[in-house]
């Protein structure tokens, strides 16, 4: 029983830590949570996993489209100063 215990403390643990820095969306808490309470850890372990990979690697792709359009803008920005379209 000390192990479940412990498995609980650190998926809650882990579920603050997510939505702190992950940003977790509520109904995904709100889904875990239930799984917890309904005695299932593995279950809820699995989902909370999941859930943490998948907003981890939504916000790097959002992190590297951004950095794209901004390398993207400046590349674009500095052909335009170098090369001014001529008018007329």
């Amino acid at each position: 029983m000390v192990s479940v215990v412990l498995i609980v403390k650190v998926v809650f643990i882990v579920m603050v830590l997510g939505v702190v820095v992950v940003e977790i969306e509520v109904t995904e808490v709100v889904v875990v949570s239930m799984c917890l309470m309904m005695r299932i850890v593995r279950i809820g372990t699995m989902v909370m996993m999941a859930v943490v990979v998948t907003m981890v690697l939504e916000d790097v792709m959002v992190t590297l489209m951004v950095l794209i359009a901004q390398r993207k803008q400046t590349h674009t920005n500095v052909y335009l100063e170098l090369e001014p379209i001529p008018s007329g």
